[in-house]
């Protein structure tokens, strides 16, 4: 009987998925259903989040042409996810400092700072 049921819920995820095309995430789920997602851990009930590397220049500028319209696409398929703009040509050039005091330096001349710890923090509340 619990298999039964089991199975009735995996056919309800699959509806989810296969026939409606949603993440498992903007299905309505009940208690029991939420146990039988749970056990199998599937990646689109996770909450998302957008990392958007930009160049260093734009990065700094903190404008680039296609934010808006990564904005506007998140926005309309996936309301609520959590978009972060990074640089990995920034975040590398924070990394060949020889001292803290230079990093500190390039950080205020530039008025930027790393985005690696939200990506973290943000990464783990997810």
């Amino acid at each position: 009987k619990k298999l039964k049921a089991d199975y009735e819920i995996l056919c309800k995820i699959k509806k989810v998925l296969m026939d409606e095309k949603r993440h498992i995430r903007f299905g309505d789920w009940n208690a029991a259903d939420i146990e039988v997602l749970n056990k199998h851990l599937f990646i689109t009930s996770k909450p998302m989040i957008y990392l958007v590397n930009l160049s260093e220049k734009d990065f700094i500028r903190k404008k680039n042409k296609w934010l808006p319209k990564i904005k506007e696409y998140v926005d309309k398929h996936d309301p609520g996810a959590m978009i972060i703009p990074i640089s990995g040509a920034f975040e590398q050039k924070l990394l060949e400092f020889e001292t803290e005091e230079d990093r500190k330096a390039f950080e205020q001349e530039t008025k930027c700072t790393s985005s690696l710890s939200k990506v973290i923090v943000q990464g783990y509340k997810a």
